[in-house]
């Protein structure tokens, strides 16, 4: 059967056909493939020549996630093309290209021989656009923690490095700033938490926001709703680097 490894840069190629079993199970779908060519390890594998893309399976990881009523895909794999492993969400609910769309985009440093993580800092996140609940972005995270491959991760998880900093605060990761803002935005009766980048020479309005519904948004103080009604929105087509991405996440989900 004919796989053909996805691009992740912000659009994906067109699928190639896959033949899948899957099972529900209360609020998830198991899905696997089934591959009909030579059976590919399990574990991850290394580079191949394109020739050999129709030979067997290269998705050793993929499930379905059931959220309020929308599915959403989570799928590990790695891609050629970007010379990488890659965790990816895409929303199925909808029209194709409507729904959600992020990836992990893992650099392989030795991509002639078995893969090899880059160290993380060279990790960059593709934010394709849409909502994603904050319940799934928690399992994708899980998944990238679980999985071994982020290396040589430092990360600073003081109370002053993990809290939500104050508003129009800035951060920078080697020559890119970003800055952080949250507020009270009344159109949508939450508090949102927003990330973006502070770049003179583009004009794109790239940036992704967490979004935290008011439970009593008629009277009284923002009373927050529970985690489950919390989102991450992406506005925009961004690249990022996991480590300012990891800190936005880490310093919202201590304040939720």
């Amino acid at each position: 059967m004919s796989l053909i490894l996805r691009r992740f840069l912000c659009q994906r190629q067109q699928r190639g056909s896959r033949a899948l079993e899957g099972r529900q199970d209360a609020d998830r779908v198991v899905v696997r493939h089934v591959c009909t060519g030579p059976a590919r390890p399990a574990s991850r594998p290394p580079s191949i020549s394109l020739g050999l893309l129709g030979e067997g399976c290269d998705h050793p990881a993929m499930a379905i996630r059931s959220h309020d009523g929308k599915l959403y895909e989570i799928t590990s794999g790695y891609s050629i093309p970007d010379d990488a492993w890659q965790y990816e969400l895409v929303g199925l609910t909808g029209p194709p290209g409507t729904g959600p769309y992020l990836c992990v985009s893992i650099p392989d440093a030795t991509p002639d021989g078995p893969f090899t993580p880059k160290p993380a800092e060279h990790i960059v996140v593709h934010a394709g656009g849409g909502i994603v609940p904050w319940p799934i972005l928690k399992e994708l995270m899980h998944l990238l923690d679980s999985g071994g491959d982020l290396v040589d991760e430092l990360r600073d998880l003081s109370p002053a490095a993990t809290a939500l900093p104050l508003t129009l605060n800035t951060w920078s990761h080697n020559d890119r700033r970003f800055e952080i803002n949250h507020f009270h935005y009344s159109d949508a009766e939450s508090w949102c938490c927003e990330l973006y980048e502070v770049d003179p020479a583009t004009t794109e309005n790239n940036y992704i926001d967490v979004r935290v519904p008011d439970a009593s948004p008629e009277s009284g103080p923002f009373v927050p709703m529970p985690a489950e009604h919390v989102t991450l929105t992406m506005h925009g087509c961004w690249a990022l680097p996991w480590p300012v991405f990891r800190r936005f996440l880490t310093a919202v989900g201590q304040a939720i």
